[in-house]
């Protein structure tokens, strides 16, 4: 791909927690080390980079918010036209997700010669069939057509992407997300894991990464399992009002002493590699990338089943994945995980046959594969 220009957009990359902003930022680091022409736009980042092209947003207050996606939108709009890019006549922008700054990118760069390639992320969000509620006369809804339309392709990281977005487009591909197996191999031994019983969890604090069916899980092993330590990483979504509107008392959650919360964390591969077991009931994700970090990492998973994307990620099987909001279903899981050292390690073999095919430099190859393919189309 040398001597083409390719440009990543992305709202939202390191530092803030998106895991979408965080794997395209890792392969736009991959396409530098490559030597190849590559620039990255964002509207959130504070790295020192002369490739990463920030276009700065605005954060309008609360009656105001809606002004924050024409604000964005229409900024974008008039750098991008007035911005040159070189001139290179093999381009392509590859945008990962449907937003304003998307929309914005499409319009100006498809005038300017560019291929587009499309990357969906979340159902319910910026598949090309979701419709936005309060959508003043179905503007971003249009708007998103038309970046869907002006695709030359369309990538989707898991089967139920893949099958709302083939409803609008005929050149879709599935690709799942990539994990860097080595970076989250642990050197600990199966039986050191096990002996040290601790849980870790990756994602936002909210009702939509199953938070509250987690804290319940919790307070019921702790009662009978109190030498299990948990951590709980990721941002607070609004997790006081999520424990009253599901009758958990927040005060107790909080006050659990072999509880840890952490914000965030940029690279939680150290905590993968020294826990014991992977706990995640997340109602809805568009792939689900800390499931395979997991894996990597040699720790059983239990989840939430999610049709399309946990089925596709484990062995249909696989008792670890869990069709229940039940608390008590989990927590006898996670019990007979730590019964015995024999049954932990079945657990973790069963789901660690599968990881090979998530492999980075594999699901690399596919996107250089499919840019190349699109920029010679």
């Amino acid at each position: 791909m040398n001597r083409s220009l390719i440009i990543i957009v992305c709202a939202f990359i390191p530092p803030s927690h998106a895991g979408a902003g965080k794997r395209m930022y890792n392969y736009y680091k991959y396409l530098k080390e490559k030597e190849e022409n590559v620039l990255l736009i964002t509207h959130t980042t504070n790295r020192d980079d002369k490739n990463i092209f920030t276009i700065h947003s605005k954060r309008f207050k609360t009656k105001l918010r809606k002004l924050s996606f024409f604000y964005v939108f229409i900024k974008t709009l008039i750098i991008l036209f007035f911005k040159k890019f070189g001139k290179e006549n093999k381009k392509v922008v590859w945008l990962t997700g449907s937003n304003p700054l998307t929309f914005a990118t499409s319009i100006i760069l498809k005038n300017k010669g560019f291929k587009i390639i499309t990357q969906n992320t979340l159902p319910g969000s910026d598949d090309p069939i979701f419709k936005y509620p309060g959508d003043i006369m179905g503007i971003k809804y249009g708007l998103k057509q038309y970046q869907y339309n002006k695709s030359d392709a369309v990538v989707s990281i898991s089967p139920r992407l893949y099958n709302l977005s083939i409803k609008k487009h005929d050149n879709v591909f599935l690709i799942p997300n990539p994990v860097d197996i080595n970076k989250f191999s642990s050197n600990l031994t199966l039986e050191e894991k096990f002996g040290s019983k601790r849980i870790l969890s990756v994602g936002m604090l909210g009702k939509r990464k199953g938070t509250d069916i987690l804290l319940k899980t919790i307070l019921l092993l702790n009662k009978t399992h109190p030498e299990i330590e948990y951590t709980i990483v990721g941002p607070d979504q609004g997790l006081k009002e999520l424990c009253t509107a599901k009758n958990i008392d927040y005060e107790e959650i909080i006050n659990i002493k072999n509880i840890k919360f952490i914000n965030y964390v940029e690279d939680p591969s150290d905590l993968f590699k020294t826990t014991s077991l992977f706990f995640l009931p997340s109602r809805e994700e568009g792939f689900g990338t800390v499931f395979i970090e997991a894996m990597a990492a040699n720790v059983p998973v239990v989840a939430k089943e999610i049709k399309g994307v946990t089925d596709y990620i484990f062995k249909n099987n696989y008792e670890g994945i869990i069709d229940s909001d039940d608390e008590i279903k989990y927590a006898n899981y996670i019990k007979r995980c730590f019964s015995n050292i024999d049954t932990y390690k079945s657990i973790y073999q069963e789901n660690n046959t599968t990881i090979s095919k998530f492999n980075k430099i594999n699901i690399y190859n596919q996107y250089d594969a499919l840019i190349k393919e699109v920029i010679n189309k």
